[in-house]
């Protein structure tokens, strides 16, 4: 019998899509889990039954922190249902951030072997006299719904990090990410909390003025990781896509214009005493007068060492010209990862290693919409 590992990348097997949520009554009593799925799956190959709710296929959107102002990106998207049928079930049940999760699967392979598309809460329902659509937000949203507890005092960055994660009740973690992360940025900070500002806005203070990036994955886990160039993955592309014009929406490419100078400030005298560092080139300039230099950025590091050694990482990333690109093309489902390295050849431009930056997947035609970094 087919595995879904066989099936990915299969554009003629049926695919079948299933959603579910897990419902209280307004009052926060009787949990249950509510199920649909885009054909009926029944009892024979399941416990549960799921009955044909779901219309066209879910839409999900997938980013990483924005590469150019640190902002963090909530993955979004929408699941629409046949509305007939669900007035019971919208009136009787809380549904809005109750935690859901979207999968893909095969009518050949049983539902416990369906593959996870997305994990995260319901954002909010809108209906028609024919459809219902529920709008998905990853648990990402929890870090920004949720604020920080009064801290002020020096820690590594990793315990500074995950005390924020703890606190916001979030424990699923890719761990083999976590550990590479935290191995590339070995440093101390220190953190001054009013207790009123929220998860989200401490994590992006953290980390985004270090080149590093954090989102949610398709199972729900918190991942973290430290930005490179794509020259740094040449070792480990994870494929080759060609940007032809065969496809609706083609691609598209922006230049990015180099930076012509890099600002970090530190914390030399906890906990308010600040000193800057920088890293310029004239040179880019005397080429570009109009170049624009990308900083102040105010870091809570504590060593000038560790400074200094975020000011060259950022230097390597911004103080070249880089370009972004938005790319339809055709590939295995759910191949591609956030921060994956690929080479894309463009005809008649040459080819480049550029970083998955932006995911918006078309799994019924095994088509992914890229926004690539490099």
């Amino acid at each position: 019998m087919p595995t879904a590992s066989t099936l990915l990348s299969s554009t003629s097997s049926a695919k079948i899509y299933t959603v579910e949520v897990e419902l209280v009554r307004p009052d926060g009593t009787e949990p249950t889990t509510w199920r649909a799925a885009s054909m009926g799956i029944q009892p024979n190959r399941t416990n549960h039954y799921y009955p044909p709710r779901i219309t066209g296929v879910p839409s999900v959107r997938r980013s990483l922190q924005e590469t150019s102002y640190g902002r963090s990106q909530l993955t979004y998207g929408d699941v629409v249902l046949a509305a007939p049928g669900m007035e019971a079930d919208l009136d009787e049940w809380a549904w809005v951030g109750r935690p859901l999760t979207i999968k893909l699967g095969w009518p050949e392979v049983h539902v416990d072997e369906f593959l996870p598309v997305f994990s995260g809460r319901v954002r909010g329902i809108r209906q028609t006299q024919r459809a219902i659509t529920i709008q998905v937000v990853d648990t990402q949203a929890d870090l920004w719904e949720r604020h920080h507890p009064e801290h002020n005092g020096q820690d590594t960055l990793a315990n500074l990090v995950s005390g924020a994660l703890s606190a916001a009740e979030i424990t699923d973690i890719d761990q083999d990410a976590w550990d590479a992360w935290a191995a590339e940025n070995p440093w101390s900070a220190y953190l001054i909390t009013s207790g009123n500002e929220s998860m989200g806005s401490i994590l992006d203070r953290l980390l985004a003025p270090l080149g590093c990036w954090y989102t949610m994955d398709r199972q729900g886990r918190f991942v973290v990781g430290t930005m490179h160039p794509p020259a740094d993955a040449a070792n480990s592309v994870r494929g080759h896509i060609t940007a032809r014009n065969r496809l609706r929406g083609s691609w598209t490419s922006e230049r990015q214009a180099a930076r012509w100078r890099i600002e970090l400030s530190y914390i030399s005298s906890p906990p308010s005493g600040t000193t800057a560092l920088s890293h310029e080139d004239q040179a880019i300039r005397d080429v570009n007068p109009i170049a624009s230099s990308k900083g102040p950025l105010s870091s809570q590091l504590v060593n000038e060492t560790d400074a200094q050694a975020v000011v060259d990482r950022l230097w390597t990333l911004y103080g070249v010209e880089r370009s972004k690109v938005r790319v339809t093309t055709k590939v295995k489902s759910l191949a591609l990862n956030l921060h994956d390295c690929l080479e894309v050849d463009f005809p008649g431009a040459g080819s480049k290693l550029m970083r998955v930056t932006g995911l918006n997947e078309d799994l019924q035609r095994s088509r992914v919409t890229l926004e690539l970094w490099g």
